[in-house]
């Protein structure tokens, strides 16, 4: 029989490191993410889009943006380019339905020369779109697990030709760990 005092124990460690996740995404500006990490040039380009950037997208009935993305991760090189892919689609209640995903091994942009409605209706066919949250400085995508928290925070150009993208994972299963992407998307 488990000893009371361990569970306890644990459960208190459990509420702590929910609180601690909590108090720290409160607290995140992806518009800054680059004075907390090392970020090469091409992030802090997209990191300084994204601060001038707008959330007027979402306006749109349809928006669809692919292009390219970094990530500092231990498992990545952060030069190197992965590409992503990202949709918005507004509900007949005004609700943002947002989708996408990351290709880590695609050699280029497989969504370059497609329609927005063709964008969509293909990441649809194999991805699950979820509720955005509009901010008014971004369009927000999170995510939360009992040993993870993600989230994707992202604003266009003022012309919304362009998406920029920032995220930021986090979590711990045999270790802590805490990775960030950014991505400059073109729009369809």
């Amino acid at each position: 029989m488990l000893n009371p005092f361990y569970i306890i124990v644990a459960l208190m460690f459990y509420l702590l490191m929910q609180n601690s996740i909590a108090a720290t995404m409160k607290g995140e500006d992806p518009a800054y993410f680059c004075s907390q990490v090392e970020c090469t040039d091409k992030m802090l380009d997209i990191q300084n889009h994204f601060k001038a950037g707008t959330v007027n997208f979402v306006n749109k009935k349809i928006s669809a943006y692919s292009g390219a993305c970094y990530h500092i991760d231990a498992n990545y090189d952060p030069e190197h380019a992965h590409y992503g892919v990202m949709t918005f689609e507004k509900t007949a209640d005004q609700n943002l339905l947002v989708n996408g995903y990351f290709g880590f091994f695609f050699e280029t942009d497989p969504y370059q020369n497609w329609s927005a409605d063709q964008v969509l209706s293909d990441v649809n066919k194999t991805h699950r779109a979820d509720l955005g949250t509009v901010l008014n400085h971004s369009v927000q995508l999170s995510y939360s697990t009992n040993v993870s928290q993600i989230d994707y925070y992202m604003r266009s150009s003022p012309d919304f030709s362009r998406l920029f993208l920032i995220g930021h994972s986090f979590g711990w299963s045999r270790q802590p760990w805490n990775n960030y992407v950014f991505c400059e998307l073109q729009g369809h």
